[in-house]
């Protein structure tokens, strides 16, 4: 598949609901002001997403589209200026996706993405959850995680997603699991927030510098097969290890 058609076909996925690809959002503030997170803290967090991205195993059967990969991490991070302090890490991600090998077949399960986002607090997988009305612990050693996927939904109102008619459809049905690693009361919010919406503020602490990993947040979606025979392979304890302590 050529990336303009991949691209494509993301876009179509967040118009009719299907998944938000963006969804994580960084630790509610209060209202701490926006202030330049100096150079080598940022290439901290940068490093620690790329790294994260590289351990996760690359899916079977599937080409590396080599223009997908993508990294950033954000220039500002929250401070709070009448404590001297930070009151938030940098926030950075990284990405890439994988086409099967022929995807003009009818039978072709969807490209597969990966993402990595640190120090980000995200919700459940609101887009394919709200679309199903179905969302789920999916058990991954060492981390909490959450699925959704279109596999087995009933037709909803105005029949934006098709039922899957048999094994094929079934295996292929979109699905999004998204894997959070951090302190445990965060994975228990996380873990509690299992419906539409995000999951809610909670107080923290001032992060020890600007350059802190505290959470990451490892998002796998396409073919539900496919999807969830990835995320078994997720080494979330080895993951675990690049969170500051």
């Amino acid at each position: 598949m050529k990336r303009e058609a991949f691209g494509a076909l993301v876009v179509i996925a967040v118009g009719i609901g299907l998944v938000d690809p963006y969804a994580c959002v960084q630790y509610s503030s209060g209202s701490a002001l926006a202030r330049e997170v100096p150079a080598r803290e940022r290439a901290r967090v940068l490093v620690a997403v790329r790294r994260a991205l590289a351990m996760l195993p690359e899916p079977r059967g599937y080409e590396l589209d080599d223009e997908s990969m993508t990294s950033g991490a954000e220039r500002t991070a929250a401070w709070r200026g009448s404590a001297g302090q930070w009151a938030a890490p940098v926030a950075a991600r990284a990405e890439r996706a994988f086409e099967p090998p022929d995807p003009d077949r009818s039978d072709a399960p969807p490209a597969l993405e990966q993402r990595v986002f640190a120090n980000s607090e995200v919700g459940p997988p609101s887009g394919l959850a709200s679309e199903t009305g179905t969302l789920r612990d999916f058990p991954i050693p060492g981390a909490s995680a959450l699925e959704a996927t279109t596999a087995g939904m009933d037709d909803p109102p105005g029949g934006r997603v098709a039922l899957p008619a048999g094994p094929a459809q079934s295996a292929n049905a979109l699905t999004i699991i998204r894997v959070l690693i951090a302190d445990p009361s965060t994975e228990r919010a996380f873990r509690a927030a299992a419906g539409p919406g995000s999951v809610a503020a909670r107080p923290r602490r001032a992060p020890a510098r600007a350059g802190s990993v505290e959470t990451l947040v490892i998002e796998v979606y396409g073919g539900r097969r496919d999807v969830e025979g990835l995320a078994r392979r997720i080494p979330a304890l080895t993951l675990r290890r690049l969170l500051d302590r």
